[in-house]
């Protein structure tokens, strides 16, 4: 069931938002980025939609602060899901949640899942494996004292 537009956005931005009830996603159906926001042309330049969103409600968006989504959707644009926050709440709130990349998923991992698993299941010392793995003695033994790379199972 379809609901009614917020009444001020305009026209050319509604007509790129799949309205629906008041509490579910609204999403938006144009021009997308790689890391998953969508994007509008507006006041000579391509701008995040979710934060365009709220802005046409009368928001103001301070410098330094980010939009947050309450539904973890970075398609929505529904005013109810979205909150101005500062990023390191953001980023709390991915950790909270656990929808950060892990392992190697994160674009500066040098190591990969079995890499961490060779390494917990090896006597060999922190030196030894920091030569033959490429990283340094402190992150083999953040890996074994449970501080990094914790999404991989610790066997007893």
């Amino acid at each position: 069931m379809e609901t009614d537009l917020p009444a001020n956005w305009p026209k050319r931005f509604s007509e790129k938002v799949k309205i629906a009830s008041p509490d579910e996603c609204w999403e938006w159906q144009a021009v997308m980025i790689p890391n998953g926001y969508g994007q509008f042309w507006h006041q000579g330049k391509m701008r995040n939609s979710h934060r365009i969103a709220l802005e046409f409600l009368g928001a103001t968006i301070p410098d330094g602060f980010v939009v947050m989504h309450s539904c973890d959707n970075r398609k929505c644009c529904n005013p109810r899901h979205l909150s101005i926050g500062v990023q390191a709440r953001n980023i709390d709130d991915m950790v909270r949640k656990n929808r950060g990349a892990k392992g190697s998923q994160h674009g500066c991992a040098i190591l990969t899942e079995a890499d961490v698993i060779a390494i917990l299941k090896r006597d060999e010392n922190a030196a030894q494996a920091a030569i033959k793995y490429g990283v340094s003695r402190a992150t083999i033994n953040e890996i074994r004292q449970g501080l990094s790379w914790r999404h991989i199972p610790r066997t007893a």
